[in-house]
């Protein structure tokens, strides 16, 4: 019998105006309790580029949780998730060298998938991603009765 599912939330987003990338990404546990997150800035690119660094990010965070072996991994941007799933084709050589590495980590787990999701179901993650252009610490909507710090990402309080 396989543990519960875990579910991690990815998104990338870009400022229109500078193409300054941001990221924002968390992890569930099967009780719903946030056990990790990140908010980072990336530099110019696209929103596809950003999406992509979300979910490498995740993905390798994941990859470092023994007790994780069923996860679901789910952001809103429709490319991206139809790339990593094979229902489109990936030409970006940049991209598909990060989707390969995805595509190893996720074979290490007894069962992976990424899911698209809407834009209001991954509001929290977009958030999180847009947090990284202000550094202001912000109160999201994650369920969770602990405070979480990671050593290198910005530091924010869930409820």
């Amino acid at each position: 019998m396989y543990p519960e599912k875990w579910v991690g939330y990815f998104a990338g987003v870009i400022q229109p105006e500078s193409h300054q990338m941001g990221m924002g990404a968390f992890l569930l546990n099967p009780k719903g309790e946030l056990v990790w997150k990140t908010s980072q800035t990336l530099g110019e690119g696209t929103q596809e580029w950003a999406t992509y660094l979300a979910l490498l990010t995740i993905a390798s965070e994941i990859s470092t949780h023994r007790q994780v072996r069923r996860v679901t991994l789910q952001g809103h941007f429709g490319p991206v998730i139809a790339q990593i799933n094979g229902e489109q084709t990936l030409e970006n050589q940049t991209e598909l060298e990060v989707a390969k590495q995805i595509w190893t980590i996720m074979h290490n787990f007894h069962f992976c998938n990424v899911k698209r999701i809407s834009l209001h179901e991954n509001q929290d993650a977009i958030q999180l991603a847009k947090s990284s252009f202000t550094k202001v610490t912000q109160q999201l909507s994650i369920p969770t009765s602990q405070e979480v710090n990671l050593v290198g990402t910005l530091h924010l309080n869930a409820k």
